[in-house]
């Protein structure tokens, strides 16, 4: 006579339950919430160097025009406003023979950044920045 032997075996699950799926998916959201706003804050400080550049490089033409005709007057005119070489910003200045003002305003989606929402140079190199309430901010520079 055979014997036959009986296996047993177990049923092995397939997939996940759903409160599995709901623990992944809970995890995923605090993380998100947590991730998402420090991200989008790094980027807009990422971006102020797009303003930091772009005024260094105004005032370094203004001074190159200055040094051949005494006069920031007669220079590049940036009372129209010039876009900045990312984009990010707009620079406009104001100009007279022996001084000038220049100022990085944020356009587009740089316009959310409320720390430091515009930046200024002038001819002595005093370097200012000011936040969304126009209250002069010091660490931007």
């Amino acid at each position: 006579m055979r014997q036959s032997i009986k296996r047993t075996t177990n049923k092995a699950s397939h997939g996940f339950t759903l409160v599995e799926v709901l623990i992944v998916v809970a995890i995923l959201g605090i993380l998100a919430a947590i991730v998402i706003p420090s991200y989008s804050a790094q980027v807009l400080k990422t971006r102020r160097s797009d303003a930091k550049i772009s005024l260094m490089q105004a005032a370094q033409d203004l001074e190159r025009c200055f040094s051949d005709t005494s006069s920031y007057a007669g220079c590049t005119d940036y009372t129209g406003g010039i876009a900045s070489a990312e984009g990010f910003y707009t620079i406009t200045g104001a100009q007279a023979p022996s001084t000038y003002q220049l100022t990085a305003t944020p356009v587009g989606s740089q316009a959310d950044d409320n720390r430091c929402a515009t930046f200024t140079l002038n001819q002595t190199n005093t370097k200012g920045a000011t936040n969304s309430d126009n209250v002069a901010v010091t660490d931007c520079w």
